[in-house]
Formats: structure tokens, sequence, C-alpha cells
């Protein structure tokens, strides 16, 4: 009798688990927003590739690779002065960019008991970072008549590039639209920390009149190390 209750209980279970057990692979478009520094956004637009396993009914364990198909900043290399350039200061070329590489993404899916369509995601990124600032300007003549000096022709062209793993969180619904077919749309946001390698140079931006005093500023990145990342995706796919 014992044995007939356990064969029961197992029969009646089982379904369950078996229907759970899905596979999920699938594709679409990924949005990114952040502010990388004082009043300078950055955003990506990705393709993300998508693949995930759900062992039982509540838990998914998955993977993502995004794939950047367009990324802008508007930041801006950081200078005390740099507004303050004039004449044959001003440089012919200066240029700050950041840009992100290929993310990579491990993810826990918790699935809500009552409808098992939302859910709650606990991600790890795995991302490169670079940065790189260009600053080019010719000789500045002083005058020989005062003696005032020449300012030398300037060439910086700095990159720095940092591999960074940082968490992130997310809330979604991932409806089941037919026997095969699924769809999966999630808000949420990345928290991104890094010791970013400062760059730091000092160039001249003018020179008084009255005396020739050459007067200096520093030029450096404006990524202070972290930032927030807010993103959204959607994709649709096939589930076996």
């Amino acid at each position: 009798m014992k044995r007939l209750l356990i064969l029961l209980a197992l029969v009646s279970i089982a379904p369950c688990y078996i229907l759970a057990q899905f596979t999920y692979i699938g594709g679409g478009p990924s949005f990114s927003l952040g502010t990388i520094s004082k009043g300078a956004n950055y955003s990506r637009l990705d393709l993300d590739l998508f693949a995930m396993t759900r062992p039982i009914r509540n838990l998914g364990i998955g993977f993502s690779i995004g794939l950047p198909l367009t990324q802008s900043n508007s930041a801006k290399a950081r200078s005390i002065s740099q507004n303050y350039f004039s004449g044959s200061y001003t440089p012919g070329t200066m240029k700050y960019n950041f840009r992100g590489e290929m993310r990579k993404t491990l993810l826990m899916r918790i699935f809500f008991e009552k409808n098992l369509v939302a859910y709650l995601d606990a991600r790890v990124n795995f991302n490169s970072f670079s940065e790189e600032l260009i600053f080019q300007r010719g000789l500045v003549h002083g005058d020989s008549y005062y003696g005032w000096p020449d300012s030398p022709p300037i060439s910086i062209n700095d990159r720095a590039t940092y591999r960074v793993t940082y968490p992130g969180f997310a809330i979604g619904i991932m409806p089941h639209l037919s026997r095969s077919v699924y769809l999966d749309w999630n808000i949420g946001v990345d928290l991104l920390s890094t010791r970013a390698r400062r760059f730091i140079h000092i160039v001249a931006y003018d020179q008084t009149f009255s005396d020739g005093i050459v007067r200096n500023t520093t030029i450096s990145n404006p990524f202070d190390g972290s930032f927030t990342l807010l993103f959204t995706s959607l994709s649709i796919g096939y589930f076996f």
C-alpha cells in the first residue's frame, strides 16, 4: 500500500516537472542608456542572442551575448579650462570616445508562482570598455621681439581599455505564444564599477599679453569609474 501511494504521488507530480523542462533559443534588440559622467550620456543598441534551460518549473539558467549595433556618448575630455583655448592655442582636434565591446551575460531567472510568466532576473555581465583621447595642435609661435617662447606642437592619442565584471537585475514577462514560440520582454539595471586608468595631460591654452606667461591646463578622461545602465530588451524565439 505504501509503495502504491508513493507511485501515485510520483505520477501526479511528474507532469509538472516534465512540462517545465524547456530549452529556449531566441534573439532580439536590447537598448541601454546611462550617464558616464556629469551631464554626459552613453547609449547603445545591441542585438541580443539568448539561450536558457528551465530544469524546474520556477527556475531558469541562461546565457546571452549582446552584439553592439550602434553606440554613442556625449562626453568630452575633461579640462578645467577647455572653454578658454584661444587664438593659436585652439586645438585642431580634441575628441573623446567611450565604447563598449561585446557583452556576455550569465543569468538566473526566477518565475513567480502564480502565473509562471512574470519573472525576476539576477545576472552577471562580462564586458570590455575603452576610452580614447585625441588632441592635435600645431606649433604656436611666441613673440621674438619680447622674447616670448614658442609652444611646441602637441599630438596626443591616448587609449585605455579594461575588462569589467558587473551585476544586474531585471523584471519581465515571458509568455508562450504557441506550442513552440515564446516572447520575452524585460526592463532592468546594470551596476558598473571599475578603477579605470586615468589619463592626464598638461597643455598650454593661453598666453597673457602683458608678460607673455603661458598658462596651462590639464586634460583628463571624464569617466570616473562607475555608472548605472538602464536597459530594456525584447526577443522572440523557439522553445522545446
